[in-house]
């Protein structure tokens, strides 16, 4: 559980309350609950929502980047088995 921090608000008013969730490769596939509680007997809930940021693992760009590499090294090889080969003396007498 995560606690939302904020400021109470004033007769009348709203206040804004935030609460901020970090997910671990561990919490991958778990879902995610919002329970609104309060603590008078009435509470006036406004605007919920939630919101991800998706920040890649380091792990994904050399995913990514590894079969680049591979069709890269292909095409190299490729290239140096077509190419005529030239024989080039470099004894001069």
């Amino acid at each position: 559980m995560v606690p939302a921090l904020g400021t109470p608000p004033t007769n009348g008013n709203w206040s804004q309350y935030t609460a901020t969730f970090i997910g671990t490769p561990a919490n991958a596939g778990d879902s995610i609950t919002i329970q609104l509680v309060a603590a008078e007997l009435q509470g006036n809930f406004d605007n919920v929502h939630l919101t991800a940021d998706v920040i890649p693992e380091p792990g994904s760009a050399g995913l990514l980047g590894l079969p680049l590499a591979g069709l890269l090294a292909i095409a190299y090889f490729r290239r140096l088995r077509t190419r005529p080969m030239t024989v080039t003396n470099s004894y001069q007498s």
